[in-house]
Parts: structure tokens; C-alpha cells; sequence
């Protein structure tokens, strides 16, 4: 009867140290675990490859609004880019229909300040026109970039004001989705096929004259 007591209470004493060793075991191993993953998640670097923000930096201030006028009222507005500074003035690219019909124009830049602009040239076919202005409301000048190196699949960005000056300079970002796309257009002289690059980033009225941009900040 004696050694089956002992037998008994042997039993019970080893299961007794078996739990708590495995109680302080499971509990250290826990702790470790805890420091080890603590120390990891303070030891990490988070690199953003997705952003754009270096490459922003090579436009933004280029970017301008522009408002059009007939008389003294509104009829248009639309965004543009300074790509050269030559004597006393900015040189400004944007549309065509954005100036289009215009007896006068101002542009804002990206400071809030506004100047006057005139139109130096027009293409109603390539839908382009070539602003001045005083070179004092230049901030920083595009770097025009080649279009037929850019390829489908790139990351592209436009800078623009869509839907107005509330909304001035915003930035959207996309994939290159096709080139030597074939679209019909209607310009003020009619329907022409014009040859154009097709992209996914929002495009929204406002930002018609304003640039797409490569991830060099290169105006494509």
C-alpha cells in the first residue's frame, strides 16, 4: 500500500513540474517572441517606391491656371506649363480650345499670384498654343521629354485643375495604357483623326493644357 502511494504521489509531483516547466517554458518563449518581433517592427525601414514625389517636384511650379476672357467675362479655363524663359518673358504651352475665341487671359501660378498673358502662336489641328508672360510670375520651368521613348506600361502623372482653381494643381497618376491611338475629334473647323496617346490617370475638364508627365518629371 506504502509503494503504491509513492508511486501515486510521484506521479502527481512529476505532472505538477511537468505543467509549470512547461508554463515558465511557454511563458519565456512568448517574451522572446514579443522582444523579437518588437525589435524587428523598430528596426524597419519603409521605403515608398510607389510615390511620385521627387519626380512632382520637377513640374509643380511649372504648372499654371489659366482663365480666358471675351470682354471682360470668363468663357474658359484650363491649366498649362512654362517651358522656357527667353528676354523678358515665361513661354507657356496649353491647348488650343482653352485660349480659343480669347480677347484676353491671366494665368496663376502656383504662389496664388496672377499675371496677364498673351498669345504668341496657335494650332487648331495639334490643339496647341504657345502663352507669354512676364518671366516675374516664372516659378520653375518644364523639361519637355520624348514621347516615343516612353512605353506602354510606363507610370505616367498629369498636374492639372480639374473643375477649376478650387481644385488647382492636382496631381493624378497612371499607367501609359496605349500609343498611336485614332480618335476622331471636333475642332472649330470641323472633324479631324488625331493620333494620340491613351492613358488611365483621372482627366477631368480643367485640366486640358496641363502636362503628363514621365516618372523623370519630363513633359511627354
Amino acid at each position: 500500500m506504502r509503494t503504491k502511494l509513492l508511486s501515486f504521489f510521484s506521479v502527481v509531483l512529476a505532472f505538477s513540474v511537468g505543467v509549470v516547466g512547461t508554463f515558465f517554458v511557454l511563458q519565456y518563449t512568448d517574451e522572446e517572441q514579443e522582444t523579437n518581433v518588437e525589435n524587428i517592427v523598430n528596426n524597419i525601414t519603409l521605403n515608398e517606391i510607389d510615390s511620385i514625389a521627387t519626380s512632382l517636384e520637377e513640374i509643380y511650379d511649372a504648372t499654371i491656371f489659366i482663365t480666358s476672357y471675351y470682354g471682360s467675362s470668363p468663357i474658359s479655363t484650363g491649366s498649362g506649363f512654362v517651358y522656357k524663359v527667353e528676354n523678358e518673358y515665361g513661354y507657356i504651352i496649353t491647348n488650343n480650345h482653352v485660349v480659343e475665341d480669347a480677347t484676353s487671359l491671366t494665368i496663376m501660378n502656383t504662389s496664388g499670384k496672377t499675371y496677364s498673358a498673351e498669345i504668341v502662336g496657335t494650332d487648331v489641328y495639334s490643339d496647341l498654343a504657345v502663352l507669354r508672360m512676364s518671366k516675374e510670375g516664372v516659378l520653375k520651368t518644364a523639361t519637355l521629354g520624348i514621347s516615343n521613348d516612353s512605353k506602354v506600361g510606363d507610370t505616367v502623372f498629369t498636374v492639372g485643375s480639374p473643375l477649376g482653381v478650387e481644385y488647382m494643381n492636382t496631381v493624378t497618376k497612371g499607367t501609359l495604357s496605349g500609343k498611336d491611338r485614332m480618335i476622331e475629334t471636333t475642332l472649330s473647323n470641323g472633324e479631324y483623326m488625331m493620333e494620340v496617346i491613351q492613358v488611365d490617370a483621372a482627366i477631368n475638364p480643367g485640366n486640358s493644357g496641363g502636362p503628363l508627365c514621365n516618372l523623370k518629371g519630363q513633359v511627354i
